[in-house]
This record gives structure tokens, C-alpha cells and sequence, in this order.
């Protein structure tokens, strides 16, 4: 509401408002007598959201807890961007049964920096991801992490994404038990990205580590999309379950892997160096002490 709130009330003179938040460990619970939709974080005005970490631990968590999601509880993911000029920066998200963050058509300017997305799950028994970038939108994803999600991480669905320096280790578009059936995550296809048809995607200096996909594509899976490795990147142990591997992008039209041509070192997090940069500017702007 805060959020909202400030939004609304920036509006007046069409600047993107700034919220700087302290760190925090919040949860976000979901149950039977929850209105998923409702308790939706929802962003409908430009806004820049900041967590100011001043020292090595500090976070600004979401964490949804509840019981297991199905058909009866109906539930959500957990944030949408409805407009554009948008900024997260320094965000987690962990927990999420239904996918985390949906960003709408069209939807321009969408810059989401040193955020991570930690043991999530894509929605069940269709196709999903954490995060989905709808036709129309631009997205750039800047020193951020990808760690040990159930069903692809990224899905870009018709829209220009850039990646730079992120992590991505452990996410997986494989079948996951759940209610004593198989359900089939993030469509099996596609472990930590999905490029679809008609999107354009731009990765640079980002790595890709133990990542998994039941058909193909572990790392990235490239749907029809333009898929530009831009370089930097590199790859390590991204498995297919039948056997296969692919430390790069699977090329789905001609089945085949164009590796990174790189091996990822044993240090698989992202550098750290571009976002305390970035914290230490915001405290030179605001004279904090």
C-alpha cells in the first residue's frame, strides 16, 4: 500500500518516485481463506524500489509460505508490473508455488538489478516460469541470481529482455512429484531461460551452472526466438535427463547447442561489485552517515 501510495502521489510531476527501503525478512502467507489475486503485489505507476544494504547479509526477503498450492486454493504469483518505467533493485523472492513475477504487455523500461530468486516453483501442470516477461515488453536484468527454482526461471514471451552478469544454478524444467501425480514444470523445456518465438534476448558475462531440463535446453532453451550470446558467458554440468547436455543455447528449429565455449569456475555467484556501487551512489545522493 505504502508503494502504491507513493506512486500515486508522484504522478503530478511524471518523475518514477524513489522508495528506499531497509532491509527486512518478511513472509507472505497464503492458505485456504486467502484471496490470491487480492493479496497480489501489485505495480501500476513507474516507481524505483530500492533495498539499501549497508553492510555484507543485509536483504530486503519475501518469503510465501502456506500449504501446497492446487486447483481449490487457486493461487497466484506473487507481484505484476502493469506499466512501465519500473525498478527493482536489490529484492528477494523466495518460496512462490505459482510463479513469482508476471510483467504485463507492453509493459517498457523494466529494469530488475541485484535481485534474486531463490527455491520457487512455476505454476503446476502447465507450462510456467518465475518470472514471465510478456509480447510487447523490454526488460534488463542486471547483477542478479537464479538459484535452485522448480520450473524455468525466465520466460520471455515476445519481448526484448537484456541479462548482464546474472547467476543461474540449480533451477529446473523437469517433472516434479506433487499430489501423487508427475506434474510436468516449466514445461520441460528450458531450465533457467525460454526464449519464445517472436522475443529477443541479450545475455552477456552471465553463468550457468548445474541447471536441468527434461527435454532440452537446460541453460537456455531458444523457441523461434533471437537468442544473441553476446559474450562472457559461461556454462558448467547443464544436464538433459535423457542423457544430454548443453552448457549454452539449444537452438530448438535446428536442434542443436551453441555452447558458451566457456567453463564456469567453482565460483558461481554473481560479482557483487556493480550493486554495492550502485548502494554506495544512493548513500553519496541522500548524505546518509
Amino acid at each position: 500500500d505504502i508503494i502504491a501510495d507513493t506512486a500515486a502521489a508522484s504522478l503530478s510531476d511524471n518523475t518514477a518516485p524513489l522508495i528506499l527501503l531497509c532491509p527486512f525478512d518478511i513472509q507472505k502467507i497464503h492458505g485456504a481463506r486467502t484471496n490470491h489475486r487480492n493479496d497480489m503485489l501489485i505495480i501500476d505507476s513507474p516507481i524505483q524500489v530500492h533495498c539499501y544494504k549497508s553492510q555484507p547479509g543485509d536483504m530486503c526477503k519475501i518469503t510465501s509460505v502456506g500449504p501446497k498450492c492446487n486447483r481449490r486454493l487457486k493461487c497466484q504469483h506473487v507481484m505484476e508490473i502493469r506499466t512501465s518505467d519500473v525498478t527493482l533493485q536489490g529484492l528477494t523472492f523466495s518460496g512462490a508455488q505459482a510463479g513469482s513475477l508476471v510483467i504485463n504487455s507492453k509493459s517498457k523500461g523494466i529494469r530488475l538489478i541485484d535481485v534474486e530468486y531463490d527455491t520457487n516453483a512455476s505454476p503446476n501442470e502447465k507450462e510456467g516460469s518465475i518470472i514471465e516477461a510478456e509480447y510487447g515488453t523490454s526488460t534488463t536484468i542486471i547483477d542478479s541470481r537464479f538459484i535452485n527454482n522448480d520450473g524455468t526461471a525466465i520466460e520471455n514471451s515476445g519481448g526484448t529482455m537484456t541479462i548482464i552478469s546474472s547467476t543461474f544454478v540449480g533451477n529446473e524444467a523437469t517433472p516434479t512429484w506433487s499430489s501423487n501425480d508427475v506434474e510436468n514444470k516449466g514445461g520441460g523445456v528450458g531450465g533457467a531461460i525460454m526464449n519464445n518465438s517472436g522475443s529477443t534476448l541479450f545475455i552477456s558475462e552471465s553463468r550457468f551452472v548445474q541447471n536441468g531440463a527434461e527435454q532440452s535446453g537446460p541453460a537456455i532453451q531458444s523457441h523461434g526466438g533471437r537468442t544473441i550470446d553476446a559474450g562472457g558467458n559461461c556454462g558448467r554440468e547443464n544436464h538433459v535427463l535423457n542423457g544430454g547436455a548443453c552448457d549454452g543455447i539449444f537452438d530448438q528449429q535446428t536442434s542443436s547447442c551453441m555452447s558458451f565455449g566457456t567453463l564456469c569456475s567453482d565460483d558461481v555467484r554473481a560479482s557483487d561489485d556493480l550493486s554495492l556501487l550502485m548502494h554506495e551512489d544512493l548513500k553519496d545522493l541522500f548524505q546518509f552517515r
